[in-house]
């Protein structure tokens, strides 16, 4: 195979002529070296005689990733961009010194506060570890004991450590932040309520010892688990004093904010009759229903997946009494019945709660766009060309936000939606003092409020993510109509 020979006007038309489908890819390690060496060149640099663009380069990109996990090149090949499979994904140019000095800082806040100055912020996201290999991401220095030891007995161990101070957040507008996280998996929390008690106690004890706010309040935003542990936040007030300088939320709103804006633009963009747009809403919690509620408001069909049918057939009486005339469907969730329900959407929201992946990448039908805002993911990720696309959920697009911890899609200004609440909520504090922090449930006020606040601190929702790929907008609208000639066939 010769790249001087080839006449084609576009890399990407060039390599899939010559490689057909990824999963007839003919592995070759010069081939490889080449892709490899097109990749770690400038995108001014030209590949057969043709100018780069990040689409191509997002292509040949995943074209290597299914090239180093085939069985064929296993050995052969490494490559150290492969991202790992912790959902906490630190990122690699952290330099180990800085995370060490962070662990000791942690210990040292926790037990010798005395020693150290407290830091100056606004705002804090509270997080929990999730997986077992968290535990070496967050405290790589006792990892060894994990060698030595039973898992049951190096997680109790570990969750023995005091909460961890695993990043600083700071803003071009000198907004500060951090990033801490509870040493304890979410089941020992969800289930034990003296677990749960004593978890928001110490987290709590390490937020005073090692903070003071810089301002007038410091905002506390609850990720992952945190929201369902504390009621929403309310064993978080519950034990904190009258006169305690925080302010609790569970980041919901921002959230919603992302995923409704990023399901209006689809809609829209998509140029398509509404009234026949099907939008598939997999768990039928606060946020599905917000979303539900908002988009039916638009015009649109939706399709409501729960595994709870009890839940399901409440949520779809209070909607249908809203919308008396719209088409709502509705079914329970199971492994078989999927793919059929999925077939008739043109795509989908993800707001489930879980531990695991939860959909098969075989049942999700070609052209399907998911928006996931389940952590860990419920949806599955693709590579570039599977022509099937899951869209990380809720982020919102934070110009000026500095963080050095990769949550799994890069570090740039698209943050979780959770977290970016909380850098809201502190920069309202400084402000105008208008928006108020969810509490339990997010409403229309709060939504309405945190969208004419976006819009006046140009803070908008996140860029088309999955994973660390960025995807153009065009390919997913595509994709919607795509999915429409499909249905309709």
């Amino acid at each position: 195979m010769s790249f001087s020979n080839s006449k084609m006007n576009s890399t990407k038309s060039y390599i899939r002529s010559h490689i057909h489908k990824q999963n007839k890819i003919q592995l070759d390690e010069k081939l490889y070296t080449k892709f490899r060496f097109y990749l770690d060149n400038k995108s001014d640099q030209t590949f057969n005689g043709v100018m780069a663009d990040s689409t191509d380069k997002q292509y040949l990109q995943s074209l290597i990733q299914n090239m180093i996990k085939s069985p064929q090149m296993k050995g052969n090949i490494t490559d150290n961009k492969i991202q790992d499979d912790s959902y906490f994904c630190r990122n690699r140019n952290q330099s180990t010194f800085k995370i060490f000095r962070y662990f000791i800082q942690s210990l040292v806040y926790y037990f010798l506060p005395f020693l150290l100055a407290k830091k100056k912020i606004d705002f804090i996201f509270l997080v929990h570890i999730r997986y077992e290999e968290d535990c070496n991401t967050h405290a790589p220095y006792i990892s060894f004991l994990k060698k030595l030891l039973p898992t049951k007995t190096y997680l109790y161990l570990f969750s023995l450590l005091p909460p961890l101070l695993l990043d600083e957040f700071t803003h071009a507008n000198g907004s500060k932040g951090l990033l801490i996280s509870s040493t304890h998996l979410p089941q020992p929390l969800i289930n034990g309520k003296k677990t749960r008690t004593k978890e928001i106690n110490r987290s709590l004890k390490f937020i005073s010892n090692a903070c003071v706010p810089q301002h007038e309040k410091i905002v506390i935003s609850l990720g992952a688990w945190w929201p369902i542990i504390s009621l929403h936040g309310q064993l978080f007030e519950k034990v904190l004093p009258n006169d305690h300088p925080y302010i609790i939320t569970t980041g919901h709103t921002a959230t919603l904010y992302s995923i409704v804006k990023t399901a209006e633009d689809l809609i829209e963009k998509s140029l398509l009759p509404r009234e026949q747009i099907n939008i598939a809403i997999m768990g039928c919690g606060n946020i599905g229903f917000f979303a539900a509620n908002t988009l039916l408001s638009k015009g649109v069909q939706v399709t409501l997946i729960d595994i709870n049918e009890i839940k399901l057939l409440k949520l779809k009486k209070q909607l249908q009494e809203s919308f008396p005339d719209s088409l709502i469907h509705h079914h329970t969730f199971s492994h078989e019945s999927v793919q059929p329900i999925l077939n008739t959407c043109h795509f989908g929201i993800c707001a489930t709660s879980n531990t695991k992946e939860i959909i098969k990448k075989e049942d999700i039908p070609d052209f399907f766009v998911f928006i996931d805002d389940s952590r860990p993911e419920a949806i599955p990720r693709f590579d570039y060309g599977d022509n099937k696309y899951t869209l990380e959920g809720g982020l919102i697009n934070v110009q000026g936000f500095q963080s050095s911890f990769n949550f799994g899609f890069g570090n740039d200004s698209n943050l979780l939606g959770c977290l970016s609440e909380g850098y809201i909520l502190a920069l309202d504090q400084q402000l105008n003092k208008t928006l108020s922090p969810t509490k339990s449930v997010a409403s229309v006020d709060l939504y309405n409020s945190m969208a004419r606040f976006c819009e006046s601190q140009n803070i908008r929702p996140g860029d088309y993510k999955m994973g660390e790929l960025t995807l153009q907008e065009t390919t997913i609208i595509q994709a919607v109509r795509c999915r429409h000639e499909l249905i309709n066939r």
